[in-house]
């Protein structure tokens, strides 16, 4: 997927930090993978579908974009390869950075 645009009022990290440094906010649906959904065959398929079809509705999709989102639906298996390339991705700069939990 393309970047996501930065809010016109939020400053980018990379301002402040390194040019190439920017973490956007994100937002996504999670299910149970495996046996749980057995009962339902393509129920994330489905989910995916719906949520995308909302997006899609002109007067959903202003609103979205009136907050300062940018929609990118992904079916299941983009959404999970999303998902886990954004957490090599911050794990390799949380331990640069020597971040630890509190």
């Amino acid at each position: 997927p393309d970047p996501v645009k930065p809010h016109p009022k939020q400053p980018i990290c990379g301002e402040k930090l390194k040019p190439t440094f920017m973490l956007p906010p994100q937002h996504g649906h999670l299910m149970p993978k495996g046996d749980e959904l057995k009962f339902q065959v393509g129920a994330a398929t489905k989910a995916h579908d719906e949520i995308a079809k909302a997006l899609n509705e002109p007067s959903i999709k202003a609103r979205v974009k009136q907050l300062g989102a940018d929609p990118m639906p992904m079916k299941p298996t983009e959404f999970e390869a999303f998902l886990k390339a954004e957490t090599a991705s911050n794990a390799t700069l949380i331990k640069a950075a020597g971040i630890k939990p509190n």
